[in-house]
């Protein structure tokens, strides 16, 4: 949902349960996202992309990278 320069994001389950292991990570199922009037606008500009899909996925993507980082360094690699 995007409201008001604000984009609302619902948090995969597999990747809350990932979050819970961080360190100073907030337990919420929504994460609210403020954005620029101008990136809002052109945001509107492609209704044919789920911003809150393309999020969710990149922070899932994200937590994996640190996931291998975290095990390369615990593997003594790095």
């Amino acid at each position: 949902m995007i409201e008001m320069g604000e984009l609302r994001v619902e948090i995969p389950e597999e990747l809350r349960e990932e979050m819970k292991e961080l360190p100073n990570v907030n337990k919420m199922v929504t994460l609210t996202v403020s954005i620029p009037d101008e990136l809002k606008k052109r945001m509107d500009e492609h209704p044919e992309i789920n911003w809150s899909a393309f999020l969710k996925e990149r922070f899932a993507r994200k937590v994996e990278q640190l996931r291998k980082f975290e095990e390369l360094v615990n593997k003594g690699e790095i």
